[in-house]
């Protein structure tokens, strides 16, 4: 049964008090509408220290957390979490990610996650990794899907209607509409970082470049923007090899294919917050 239908049921038949980890506010908005679509009324932190804080504080009993934050990551916010919980039973934590290697999912694993969600996470996964919790506890709630095809960034749409109309229509919106608060937000965020992602990349700071593109990845991801989406996945790859064999030639060239495409991409997305979108 989809969640909008039942959403006080659901949360009282698996009753958690929730923290969603998320340095992206697009992030974090946005699995936090779901959660309360599902009658949850999470609390949010914008990074790994700020949750250590907040779990200080208070006892949550299920945690989302972004594997990928500055200044402390996801594994390491853990570590910590864990290492001061004062609570009877640790926390349920689920990862949130663009995309996972084999290698994280394994030290996620190791350090205590339980299960893992790609991001932009969709009602229905919530659904099955919450309701699975404590069925079987210490088993994965959810496996993340493989990473996207990288290839052919130029040969994708510049948006995807359906995952606006989507968003347009989430069960539980309100005016103004979810789309158009995520895109508020992905006007006042993108920018700055795609200022920060040039200046790392110039001075060649490979983990901050990728981090940054990894944030990016899930925003545009959630903002139905597949060309971007793919730009991102195509320069990390390149940031990747940049890192283990020096060699960066490709990633000038791909840089500057964002300022045009990004240009597009607003074009675009503003003609569906505006309320004669496209129907």
């Amino acid at each position: 049964m989809l969640a909008c239908l039942v959403p006080s049921a659901f949360s009282e038949k698996h009753p958690f008090d929730i923290l969603v980890v998320d340095d992206s506010e697009i992030g974090r908005k946005l699995t936090s509408h779901h959660l309360r679509s599902l009658g949850y009324a999470p609390a949010e932190a914008a990074d790994g220290f700020e949750a250590v804080r907040m779990t200080a504080q208070r006892l949550y009993e299920l945690i989302f957390m972004d594997l990928r934050m500055p200044g402390m990551d996801g594994r390491e916010t853990l570590l910590r979490i864990f290492k001061e919980w004062r609570g009877p039973r640790r926390p349920f934590v689920i990862a949130l990610t663009a995309e996972i290697l084999d290698e994280e999912r394994r030290q996620c694993i190791e350090v205590g996650m339980v299960g893992f969600l790609t991001k932009p996470c969709e009602p229905q996964n919530l659904i099955e990794a919450i309701g699975n919790l404590r069925k079987t506890p210490g088993a994965p709630a959810l496996v993340a899907e493989s990473p996207r095809a990288q290839e052919d960034w130029e040969q994708a749409s510049v948006v995807n209607p359906a995952a606006l109309r989507a968003l347009r229509i989430l069960p539980g919106a309100k005016k103004p509409t979810l789309l158009e608060e995520l895109f508020e937000t992905f006007c006042r965020e993108t920018p700055q970082t795609l200022i920060e992602l040039s200046k790392v990349a110039e001075a060649k700071d490979w983990p901050h470049v990728r981090r940054l593109l990894h944030q990016l990845t899930g925003n545009f991801d959630i903002l139905g923007a597949p060309r971007m989406a793919r730009l991102c996945r195509a320069c990390s790859a390149v940031a990747k090899e940049a890192e283990l064999s020096g060699s960066d030639a490709s990633l000038p060239r791909l840089l500057e294919d964002f300022e045009p495409n990004f240009k597009a991409l607003l074009g675009e997305l503003e003609k569906w917050v505006k309320p004669s979108a496209v129907s």
